[in-house]
């Protein structure tokens, strides 16, 4: 898990190097340019951490319920605090909505429902219904 350092900087220094950071992207050419400089600067679980925020808000506008998310993507209190910022906050839900209409993304998350059903219907107990239910969402095309 990330970590902050305990010797806080004042407020104004943390607004200029957050700006900094939001220019150091924002100058990058092209999205493969903004992936390469990112893999370079953040850690994998600093990009596990902040791709599944932003999937969550992608799942929460595909009315998904906090449950489904949390199982689909192995998160927990993290759909709460996304949840909240989704509901109240004005960028993420205009920057998800953009991603809700991308074609692309809602294939990427109909294949990704698939593995975690069909996973659940591997076996065990009541995986008969999981088994249904994989059987059913492998026929429906994701909604465009």
């Amino acid at each position: 898990m990330p970590q902050v350092s305990k010797c806080k900087l004042p407020n104004e220094r943390l607004e200029e190097i957050f700006d900094l950071f939001l220019t150091s992207i924002s100058i990058q050419p092209s999205k493969t340019s903004i992936a390469n400089f990112l893999g370079e600067l953040l850690t994998p679980t600093e990009k596990i951490m902040l791709s599944k925020r932003v999937a969550i808000g992608y799942l929460l506008a595909k009315n998904y319920d906090y449950r489904s998310i949390s199982l689909i993507l192995k998160v927990s209190t993290t759909v709460g605090e996304v949840a909240t910022q989704y509901k109240y906050g004005k960028h993420l839900k205009k920057v998800v909505e953009k991603l809700v209409k991308d074609k692309k993304h809602s294939q990427t998350f109909h294949d990704i429902e698939q593995l975690f059903l069909d996973l659940l219907a591997s076996g065990g107990t009541k995986s008969g219904v999981w088994k249904h239910l994989a059987n059913e969402h492998r026929i429906k095309t994701p909604e465009m």
